[in-house]
Parts: C-alpha cells; sequence; structure tokens
C-alpha cells in the first residue's frame, strides 16, 4: 500500500512535459569564399559559436522554447561562413510549479532541442562544402544559470 501523503494531488496530477513540434524558424547560411576555401590552404579556420535561448507562451501551458546559434569561422581575415539558425519546439508542461518553470524550459527542454539542431548545423555546413560542424555539447544548466546571475544586477 502507497502513503498517500507522497502522492501528488488528484486535481494537480503528474508533472508533463510534451515535445508538440519541432522546426526550423529561421536559417541563414553564407558561404561568401566557397570557391577559394576550397582552395585555400591556411590551416584550420577559427570557428566562434554562440547559443542563446529564449522562450514565450503561446497559450495555456504551451510554450515555445528557441535556439538561437550563431556561428563563423574565419581563415587569415576571411570569412569562409556565417551560419543564423533559430531552431524552435514547442511544449506542453502541466503540473509543474511556477518557480520551477523558467528552468524547465530554458533547461530541460533546450536539452532535448539541441541534438536536432546540432545535426541541421553539421548537415548545412557539409553541404556548403566543408566538413561538417560538429557542436559541442551544451550545459544548459550552466548556460541558465549565467543568464540568472546576468539578470541579478539589472534588478538591482
Amino acid at each position: 500500500m502507497t502513503d498517500q501523503s507522497t502522492q501528488p494531488e488528484a486535481a494537480g496530477g503528474q508533472p508533463s512535459i510534451h515535445c508538440l513540434a519541432q522546426y526550423v524558424k529561421d536559417l541563414s547560411f553564407e558561404n561568401p569564399n566557397a570557391i577559394n576555401a576550397v582552395h585555400d590552404e591556411g590551416g584550420a579556420p577559427d570557428v566562434s559559436i554562440n547559443v542563446q535561448i529564449n522562450t514565450a507562451k503561446v497559450q495555456d501551458n504551451v510554450y515555445e522554447v528557441t535556439l538561437s546559434i550563431d556561428g563563423k569561422a574565419v581563415r587569415a581575415d576571411k570569412h569562409l561562413f556565417l551560419l543564423e539558425m533559430h531552431y524552435a519546439g514547442l511544449f506542453s508542461i502541466e503540473n509543474i510549479p511556477p518557480e520551477h518553470l523558467e528552468p524547465v524550459l530554458f533547461i530541460h527542454c533546450s536539452t532535448l532541442l539541441f541534438p536536432f539542431a546540432r545535426q541541421i548545423v553539421a548537415d548545412v555546413t557539409r553541404n556548403g562544402g566543408y566538413p561538417p560542424l560538429l557542436l559541442n555539447p551544451v550545459d544548459f544548466n550552466q548556460l541558465y544559470m549565467s543568464q540568472v546571475a546576468a539578470k541579478q544586477p539589472e534588478a538591482k
């Protein structure tokens, strides 16, 4: 027999997160030096990647989480490629306490989206004539904590 005090209230139900859809909202890949890049032997390019997360409430219990990935590769002051992508997911979230909603969106939902966004980045760069750019795993917990810390001075 289970202890009823440890069970969620019947009215509240079990916490649940469901991914309703995933999609590319915006994708731009600029390849200004494709012809030269194939023949250029200037060594490995400098690649920089920036990942940001945005969330929006779409309707009751439905939220959009968007991963914004910006990247560029530069070799000898020449841009090899520029990449901008906004990859999003719609999530139905129920029975999560309000104080836990933001971490769930920024950490858990972003973690679910990332492998798909990573694959798109790899495919786009490969289709642009470069070796696939395999993004390193992102610590979304640390990214969220950094965003929270950045907001603290704003509140003061």
